[in-house]
Parts: C-alpha cells; sequence; structure tokens
C-alpha cells in the first residue's frame, strides 16, 4: 500500500474515531447538566407552588388552589402536579398525557432522560397545610438535548472536514518530493542520471533529497568513466596506435563476421602492399 494512501486512510480512521468520541463526551455532558435543569425546575416550581398556595390552602378553597396551579401548568413545561393533604390525601391532580418526544425514537432510547420530581412543604406558621409535588416533562429537555446535539454535530463535522481537507493539501505538498525522488530513481535505473531539481522544504526530505542528487551525480561520473575507459580499451584492442587505422585483431573479427553472416554469399577480399612499408615500420614502430 503507497504511503500516500495510507497516511490520509490512517488519519480518517483517527480523526473519525476522535469526531464520535467527542460528540459522544459533549451529548453526555449537555445531558447531564439538562437533566439537572430539570430536577432544579421541578424543585423551584415545587417551592413557589408551597409559597402561593399556603394562603388559599389555609381558607381551604381548592377552586382558587386550581386556578393557581392551572397558571403554570398550561404552559405545558410539567407533567404532573399534585397537591396532597397532610394525611396524603390527593386535593388536587393536575397531568398531561405521555406523549412521545418529537425527537427521533433511536435518540431517546441512545440519550435517556426521566422525569424528575420537586417537593415542597405547603404550611402557614408552624401549621402543616398539605404538600405539593411538581414532575417536570422531559419532552421540552429531549427538543433542547436533540437540537444542541444536531447543531454540535454540523459543527463539528464542518470543523472536521476542513481540518481533513488542509491535512490533505499538506500531505500531498509534503509527499510530492518523494514522488519526485522515485521518478528520479526509476530514471537512474535506466541509465538517466537525472537529479531533482526541486528541493523539499522540510529539513529531513531536503536532506535525502540533496543525499540522492550527490548519489546520482558520483553514479553518473563513475559510468562516463567506465565507458571512456572501455572505449579506450575498444580503441587500443582494435586501432593501430601509430595509423588510427584498424589493426588485425579487428580485420580478422569482422572478417569472422562476414563469413559467419548468412545474409552474405559472395565477396571479394583484397589486399594491398605500400611500397618500402617496411622500412616505415622499422622508422616508426608497427
Amino acid at each position: 500500500m503507497k504511503l500516500s494512501r495510507l497516511l490520509p486512510a490512517s488519519i480518517l480512521a483517527f480523526f473519525i474515531l476522535v469526531f464520535i468520541s467527542v460528540i459522544a463526551v459533549h451529548i453526555y455532558n449537555v445531558r447531564l447538566y439538562i437533566q439537572d435543569q430539570l430536577q432544579s425546575h421541578a424543585q423551584d416550581a415545587a417551592t413557589a407552588f408551597g409559597l402561593s398556595l399556603a394562603p388559599v390552602l389555609q381558607k381551604n378553597d381548592l377552586v382558587m388552589a386550581e386556578l393557581v396551579v392551572r397558571t403554570a401548568f398550561d404552559r405545558g413545561y410539567y407533567q404532573d402536579i399534585r397537591i396532597l393533604s397532610p394525611d396524603g390525601k390527593v386535593l388536587l391532580f393536575k397531568s398531561l398525557p405521555v406523549s412521545a418526544p418529537d425527537v427521533p425514537a433511536w435518540f431517546v432510547k441512545l440519550v435517556p432522560l426521566y422525569a424528575p420530581s420537586g417537593e415542597s412543604l405547603i404550611s402557614s406558621g408552624w401549621r402543616q397545610l398539605g404538600r405539593v409535588i411538581v414532575t417536570s416533562h422531559p419532552n421540552f429537555a429531549y427538543r433542547q438535548l436533540w437540537r444542541t446535539s444536531i447543531e454540535s454535530f454540523y459543527s463539528l463535522a464542518a470543523l472536521f472536514v476542513f481540518a481533513f481537507a488542509l491535512l490533505a493539501f499538506l500531505l500531498r505538498t509534503i509527499l510530492r518530493p518523494l514522488r519526485d525522488i522515485e521518478a528520479a530513481a526509476i530514471a537512474v535505473s535506466k541509465r538517466n542520471f537525472q537529479i531533482i531539481p526541486r528541493m523539499p522544504k522540510l529539513l529531513e526530505l531536503r536532506r535525502v533529497a540533496e543525499t540522492f542528487n550527490n548519489m546520482s551525480s558520483k553514479i553518473r561520473r563513475i559510468v562516463e568513466e567506465e565507458s571512456e575507459r572501455a572505449e579506450q580499451f575498444h580503441r587500443e584492442a582494435y586501432e593501430d596506435v601509430l595509423t588510427g587505422l584498424e589493426n588485425r585483431r579487428s580485420f580478422e573479427s569482422r572478417f569472422a563476421e562476414m563469413l559467419n553472416d548468412r545474409n552474405v554469399h559472395s565477396g571479394v577480399l583484397m589486399m594491398m602492399e605500400v611500397v618500402e612499408f617496411k622500412e616505415f615500420n622499422r622508422k616508426y614502430g608497427f
């Protein structure tokens, strides 16, 4: 697997894991906060009802008590409100029918909320007139939790996409010199000793590129020297040093090739003698 694919895939998997973890932790903390708010809301309402119902129950006016309770109950923030006598008898009971929250069912199962209750005594001086029990309705809390979760999801998703796009650009920029090094290495294997024209900005990759360029230059010099040495050996073996013409070894080699060539069916061999060439050889060398 290529490094250009392995790195983005690994980082993408890590980002997804971090993304899910952050969303889960955020929803969990928001759920705890909303649950505490529900509890506080129920208790505050019970305390307020306990204070406002004291003068009403002192006069045993249940009609006025129902009017006081209905004023807050009709807003829909409470699941039920109960007013009990000191001996536990239900004096007044208001309840909303149980309905599913207007959020996805899977979200309700995944992030459950409980309807907490708050309780307060209704008293006048030292006399206890009863108790009021208020249970908050969780549907509004579900709606708030769902909206907060969706907003957090979209915000983190946008941030995640931007970060991954930036990371992909940086990886492409970082890995581009590696592709240049790979292309130069392939060229060297084909005896094309080129160098890397663009130096990477990263110090580590720059050192690798400089080392490769030095290696390519040295190999090119070695090959050129060996090629020149091979050509020199060939000239010394098949050329006459004095005249620069082909010597007898070259003649015999070419003549043998012609005899073995099946495409050659006939030919003429001409021999020429230079007058007094022996004297020339004796004087200047063979």
